[in-house]
């Protein structure tokens, strides 16, 4: 758990990107922690396959505690390696010379030409992560944050077609607002269209399908509920209003607020004499600052 501020000691798993037994990348996002000030994403520090996760999701972790164990995938790379083209093709090439020699150039050729046709996948089969990893918000777009992520399910946008204007092509709030508005204006034309189509149609009041459910709570939204009880208890609830004349005071400040100015390099404002008013009448009258 790195430190997520200097006076933040701990934080809550809100959700793990990854699951024992997937690969990650150094700097991919692994886990979405959020504490008291800031909800975020931790990124691996390392590459690898996650063996261990120590800290369930809702569970605390104090700063510096182990959540997850990450294994080396330095092991895993060559094998992912060994079984591509070059190795099947190295063996036909030995044993059909021994049978035709005339035969091995156009078996020679073949696989030739099956090296672009492999190589022609590569290229589509990018963007078929990138398109799952819109939604989950994984390396094909970059590091999406919460934020982002919520945005985009929201509004319904699609952010594997979103282009990232960020560093690396990281997809920003921005970029997301113009895809939404994007999708607005296309949608203005149809919704002027409908109603000269059918003139005097009743509006239609949606219902949502949150309706009588049990959502989940952010642990921030359950930290600012707390605190707004504790003033709503702890803290009286009045507001008074007192009028008072501050003629001589208007006279006052407009006869020196040139001379200040050029003094300070500031406007004389009306707040210096309130203040002043306010530490003479707590000195008066300590009552008004006292607590229960």
């Amino acid at each position: 758990m790195p430190a997520l501020g200097e006076s933040v000691t701990e934080g809550t798993v809100t959700r793990w990107l990854k699951a024992v037994g997937e690969t990650v990348e150094v700097d991919e996002p692994l886990l979405e922690v959020s504490t008291d000030k800031v909800d975020t994403e931790i990124p691996s520090p390392v590459a690898g396959t996650v063996l261990e996760i120590r800290v369930q999701e809702d569970e605390d972790a104090e700063v510096g505690s182990v959540l997850a164990i990450v294994g080396s995938g330095a092991a895993a790379a060559p094998k992912a390696e060994e079984p591509a083209a070059p190795a099947p093709e190295e063996k036909k090439a030995e044993e059909k010379p021994a049978e035709a020699p005339k035969e091995q150039a156009p078996k020679q050729e073949a696989p030739k030409a099956e090296a672009p046709k492999q190589e022609a996948p590569a290229a589509p089969a990018a963007p078929a992560p990138q398109a799952a990893d819109a939604v989950s918000g994984a390396e094909s777009s970059g590091y999406v944050t919460p934020l982002v992520r919520k945005m985009a399910a929201e509004a319904g946008v699609d952010l594997s077609s979103v282009k990232g204007s960020g560093l690396g092509g990281r997809i920003r709030k921005q970029d997301v607002q113009q895809a939404i508005d994007a999708q607005k204006a296309q949608a203005a034309p149809a919704a002027a269209a409908a109603p000269a189509a059918s003139a005097p149609a009743a509006p239609k009041v949606e219902v949502s399908s949150l309706r009588g459910t049990e959502q989940k709570m952010p642990r921030i939204r359950k930290v600012i509920g707390q605190r707004m009880m504790e003033s709503l208890h702890e803290m009286a609830q009045l507001t008074t209003a007192v009028e008072v004349d501050v003629t001589r005071i208007a006279k006052l400040r407009a006869k020196a607020k040139d001379e200040f100015a050029a003094r300070e390099g500031a406007k004389l404002t009306f707040l210096p004499f309130l203040m002043m008013a306010a530490i003479e009448g707590l000195k008066t009258y300590p009552q008004l600052n006292s607590t229960i």
